[in-house]
């Protein structure tokens, strides 16, 4: 199979997802270009890369089918709340995420 090869559809026929046969990126890997490790309630394996004006990237999941990159802006005055967020990418959609898109990403919202 190629890379994010469409190999079916949700129970409705609705939305198709993908399957990626390269290699997953791991914790590490992002850690090499400036992540850190995040210790999250609800996603495992979590990094995230901190950006100006109260922005940062989570990478969670990593390496499963539940792997998702959001960009995320803070309260002003409470760092750990979440005031909003987008999905910008999503291995349900898009297959794993490589190190290239992330480095691509990071420059375009920094």
């Amino acid at each position: 199979m190629e890379r994010n090869t469409l190999v079916g559809s949700d129970r409705g026929g609705g939305e198709q997802y993908l399957s990626n046969s390269g290699a997953s990126l791991s914790s590490e890997d992002l850690i090499a270009v400036g992540f850190k490790e995040q210790h999250h309630f609800i996603a495992r394996n979590a990094v995230i890369f901190k950006l100006s004006r109260n922005r940062h990237l989570c990478l969670a999941n990593i390496g499963t089918i539940e792997e998702e990159l959001w960009l995320c802006e803070s309260d002003h005055q409470n760092d750990k709340k979440i005031i909003d967020m987008v999905s910008l990418h999503n291995y349900k959609y898009n297959g794993y995420i490589d190190i290239q898109k992330v480095k691509g990403i990071i420059s375009l919202v920094d």
